[in-house]
């Protein structure tokens, strides 16, 4: 057993269900703007940079038309939507029993910087995080995917890779802890797609059951 220092989480899917929310805010801009979605809106659509996905449901290639739907939707989420968002059952109960064990606590997360930050502020997690990396955390660096997320957040933080487990809801999150050499955890109960846990080396169906892990390791 390795003693773990720091634990990295994804947000959507993983501490908070921002899915509701997020899927009428899609089904609204669609609407407004005279598209019918390309395919199914669901969880499955929850994870990836917005503007890739509007992109995807709209079936729209004009960079004008989907930085505009890009822009109203963030005008809905922004302003108060995504503040309606709700923290899983027991996440804060492990965040507390985390920060109790002086484990460090990051973000990394496709979401926006805006609504990240509401969020934690609503639901009183802002003292929580050693640090929180978001899509467009820094002015002047676009993050190309949550693979260069990590690799920036763990040279700015300085973290110890040995040390460091990151835990997300999606087989790409487990792909971004792979190219960073970092542990990674599987949260079933967040959007990903689950027939086959065989891709994971561990899995846990709730946050109790990672903070009796961890408990079991200390």
């Amino acid at each position: 057993m390795f003693r773990i220092e720091n634990i990295i989480f994804d947000l959507d899917g993983t501490l908070i269900d921002s899915a509701p929310i997020i899927l009428d805010g899609f089904r609204n801009i669609l609407d407004k703007f005279g598209y019918k979605p390309q395919l199914e809106i669901n969880n499955n659509l929850i994870g990836p940079p917005l503007i890739k996905t509007i992109q995807i449901l709209s079936g729209e290639n004009s960079e004008d038309k989907l930085n505009d739907m890009v822009l109203n939707f963030k005008v809905y989420y922004d302003s108060e939507a995504c503040t309606r968002s709700l923290p899983y059952p027991g996440v804060n109960e492990l965040l507390e029993f985390l920060k109790i064990k002086k484990i460090k606590l990051h973000i990394a997360t496709n979401k926006r910087n805006i609504p990240t930050w509401k969020i934690l502020n609503k639901l009183n997690w802002n003292l929580c995080f050693h640090s929180i990396y978001s899509i467009d955390s820094y002015k002047n660096l676009h993050f190309n995917d949550k693979s260069h997320m990590l690799q920036e957040l763990l040279k700015k933080e300085n973290l110890k890779r040995e040390k460091i487990v990151y835990i997300g809801d999606r087989f790409e999150d487990k792909t971004a802890a792979q190219e960073n050499n970092i542990e990674f955890w599987l949260a079933e109960w967040g959007y990903g797609d689950y027939k086959d846990l065989s891709n994971y080396s561990q899995v846990y169906a709730s946050p109790k059951e990672i903070e009796n892990y961890i408990s079991s390791m200390i």
